[in-house]
């Protein structure tokens, strides 16, 4: 998934959706490209009238010199070329702060737990943040101006992945700590609402 002010000539690689996308995803003039999805997940961001393109529709293309699942692109104009709606300039994400504000104390290195069994782990070099311990291949890495990290709850989304595990379901509604970092400082937010 991806959000963009300005549409790229490629993004990727495309991943699935899952259903904690439900809470993220801004519910006005946003389209997901996405792989596809589990059914159960499919139907509950239909449910939730989030429009998305899936693998085959326009733009959607497959890069042979790469590994499966880290293969599938989108050319973004073509996509956007599909859709038919009115261009807007979207909602503030963060109607709290804004990364021009946040003036705190000095925030070099981001390193935050995702679901008690990993740690996501962002540094500042001068420029942007840089994710330290990424999957991603060298020519995926790129560079963040600001990393937003919410201390949510996670349940369980209602199905099992491939492997038999339980698929967890990030909840973005309510209130809990948030952390903006930019330019090398940190705002917290001890009470920040999520929703």
């Amino acid at each position: 998934m991806f959000f963009y002010s300005q549409v790229p000539d490629n993004a990727g690689p495309v991943r699935s959706m899952r259903a904690s996308d439900i809470g993220i995803v801004p519910h006005n003039d946003a389209t997901v490209v996405t792989s596809g999805a589990a059914r159960v997940t499919i139907n509950r961001i239909s449910g939730a009238k989030i429009p998305f393109i899936q693998e085959g529709g326009a733009g959607t293309y497959r890069d042979s010199s790469r590994p499966a699942p880290y293969n599938l692109f989108a050319h973004l104009t073509e996509t956007a070329k599909s859709i038919k709606q009115q261009r807007v300039r979207p909602a503030d994400y963060l109607p709290w702060a804004t990364a021009a504000t946040c003036r705190g104390q000095e925030g070099h290195d981001v390193r935050r737990g995702v679901l008690r069994r990993h740690r996501t782990e962002w540094s500042y070099d001068g420029k942007g943040y840089t994710n330290l311990n990424s999957n991603a291949g060298a020519d995926d890495q790129f560079p963040a101006d600001t990393v937003l990290a919410l201390q949510v709850k996670v349940g369980d989304a209602g199905y099992l992945d491939p492997a038999g595990n339980h698929v967890p379901e990030t909840e973005f509604v309510g209130d809990g700590p948030a952390w903006l970092f930019h330019d090398g400082r940190v705002c917290g937010r001890p009470g920040t609402r999520t929703s």
